[in-house]
């Protein structure tokens, strides 16, 4: 008999992101990234997959639960959402854990069920709040950590192998994936941002 994952809900949700102050626009990212995510994830469900639906809906939205702190606590956000999400939600922390764009170079943080594969790739493709192409992530990425570029541009390798994979079995385009900018969030912006102004 398999254990049972525990798994937080929207509220609890809510929540973490109020304890760690996470900010409009990292919010909006995970939105679009939890988009992303569920869209590839049901569509191998189809395609025989067993997947936690449920699991990838709310690590892809807490991936980044802990980026403004990591401002202010030292450690990448990935560690610290990771450490504070383990006791409570194990399975929900090694997602967020293997997020970050050069776990998949390592051993113990690297990306290995498809559930982990999946949030990690969606992350990889979501560039602020815009779906964008993995080439354009990775100039942007480059950029932004020019002393990085050797160590992300072999972390970039790796994930155009999951990208090929996940694209050929569902047989669709990057561009199929960039056109879901025009679909609302899964969720309601207002659940997580509820003093936000917007049209949904």
């Amino acid at each position: 008999m398999s254990k049972k994952i525990k798994i937080p809900l929207t509220k609890r949700c809510v929540e973490l992101f109020k304890a760690f102050e996470t900010n409009e626009e990292v919010i909006l990212h995970s939105l679009q990234v939890n988009k992303v995510a569920l869209y590839v994830a049901e569509k191998l469900q189809k395609d025989k997959k067993k997947l936690n639906l449920d699991l990838i809906d709310k690590a892809s939205l807490l991936h980044d639960m802990a980026k403004n702190k990591s401002k202010s606590i030292k450690g990448h956000h990935s560690e610290i959402a990771y450490h504070n999400l383990i006791v409570e939600y194990p399975e929900v922390a090694k997602i967020v854990r293997s997020h970050r764009t050069i776990a998949i170079l390592g051993n113990k943080s690297k990306p290995k069920t498809w559930e982990e594969k999946i949030v990690y790739y969606a992350n990889q493709i979501v560039n602020g709040d815009q779906i964008v192409l993995l080439e354009q992530k990775l100039r942007h990425n480059i950029e932004k950590h020019r002393k990085s570029k050797n160590k992300r541009l072999k972390a970039y390798e790796k994930t155009y192998q999951i990208e090929k994979k996940i694209l050929k079995t569902l047989d669709i385009t990057p561009g199929d994936l960039v056109s879901l900018n025009e679909k609302p969030f899964i969720y309601s912006v207002k659940t997580f941002l509820p003093n936000k102004i917007c049209i949904e």
